[in-house]
């Protein structure tokens, strides 16, 4: 049985028809709508290619694992903005995707 987290939009549903919700909660707590075509992979991150991070207006490609790993081994990372900063940066995309 699914629990419905607290804080929830109005129009939350557990299943939007395709088995998945019809909103994601973000890593600082907001609510987003499911992106079409959303599903995770077997690590756990979105599987789509574009996202809208922290409500934004517009979509920002998500990295990939390989370039995840190469940030990781670096010991730097990138931001949605492209700076670039350490990987415990909360603006970093390690951070972003609730890798670290």
């Amino acid at each position: 049985m699914t629990t419905t987290p607290t804080n929830t939009p109005i129009d939350y549903k557990a299943d939007n028809g395709h088995g998945k919700p019809t909103h994601l909660c973000t890593k600082s707590g907001k609510w987003i709508a499911t992106p079409k075509g959303y599903r995770t992979r077997e690590d756990g991150l979105p599987s789509h290619v574009y996202a809208r991070i922290d409500g934004a207006r517009e979509w920002v490609k998500v990295p990939s694992t390989e370039e995840l790993e190469a940030w990781v081994s670096d010991s730097v990372c990138e931001t949605p903005d492209g700076d670039i900063v350490e990987p415990d940066h909360p603006h970093s995309w390690l951070s972003i995707l609730g890798l670290i």
